[in-house]
């Protein structure tokens, strides 16, 4: 996990035959039944990750089984964490999901923590059932029509009767968001940054002291996330402060002013968390 909220580094993620050959086979030549195709209601930019999920040559059987009909259902997706969940166990941890598709992570008795063990060991388990799954899953679960970040933001400003960013075209506001320097004008405005969907479940507390952190290197600096787990942040005049990471992958970050903010490890594909 990168800084999370802001998703895998930062400020926010990025998401990234031919039908007239199949007839033609099977016209001239008989074939077998073709194979599930997307809804056409499915946003292109969720077929396209779909698309990239089914071309991994390293796609699990199981994943490409519950991906292969271009959905995610409920019972599919509980599927892919008992999975995990029981690979992790198999292999010394506790894994523990909260409702968001975050999860902390502990050694269970008689297993000692290693960082680098356990990172290796999510990444395995991960591969076999998760990797793909809880990323688009939670991605059609909270934004089904597959808005961008300025999109999410928008309509939760305009929900919330925010007049923010009213004099910035999407593609600007895009830009100011990827880049870490929008600054929402009220508390409900920041909530709305940070957590466009409400499925992170932040507070306004919460918000407003992740957006204070981010607000301390708008510009020419940066976040890394360390070895140990740890996150360091380099400010734009070259200064830095390491936040330690918790045993069961959280952050605390402390903005300027002594606010705090706990953050949880990002479920695979979240935008903010």
């Amino acid at each position: 996990m990168d800084w999370c909220c802001i998703v895998k580094a930062r400020w926010l993620a990025q998401l990234a035959g031919s039908s007239a050959v199949v007839l033609l086979g099977c016209i001239f030549g008989g074939c077998a039944p073709a194979g599930p195709s997307p809804q056409a209601s499915l946003p292109a930019v969720y077929k396209a990750q779909f698309d990239q999920a089914l071309a991994d040559p390293n796609l699990s059987s199981f994943q490409r089984q519950v991906l292969s009909d271009y959905q995610i259902t409920d019972a599919e997706y509980q599927e892919a964490v008992s999975r995990y969940t029981q690979c992790m166990a198999n292999d010394g941890w506790q894994v523990t999901f909260d409702p968001s598709g975050g999860h902390s992570t502990v050694a269970l008795p008689g297993h000692a923590w290693d960082q680098e063990r356990a990172a290796a060991d999510d990444t395995s388990c991960s591969n076999d059932s998760t990797s793909y799954v809880m990323t688009i899953y939670y991605q059609l679960k909270n934004n089904p029509q597959g808005l961008n970040q300025a999109g999410l933001v928008r309509a939760c400003f305009q929900k919330n009767g925010i007049l923010d960013a009213s004099n910035l075209s999407d593609d600007l506001l895009q830009q100011e968001l990827v880049a870490g320097t929008f600054r929402a004008s009220t508390p409900q405005g920041i909530l709305c940054v940070w957590d466009p969907t409400g499925s992170q479940h932040l507070t306004i507390a919460q918000a407003e002291a992740m957006d204070a952190a981010q607000a301390q290197a708008p510009q020419g600096g940066s976040m890394t996330t360390n070895s140990d787990g740890s996150v360091t942040v380099t400010y734009p005049d070259g200064s830095q402060k390491t936040f330690p990471r918790g045993p069961d992958g959280s952050v605390v970050f402390v903005d300027p002013n002594g606010n705090t903010a706990t953050i949880k490890p990002c479920p695979a594909g979240s935008t903010r968390c």
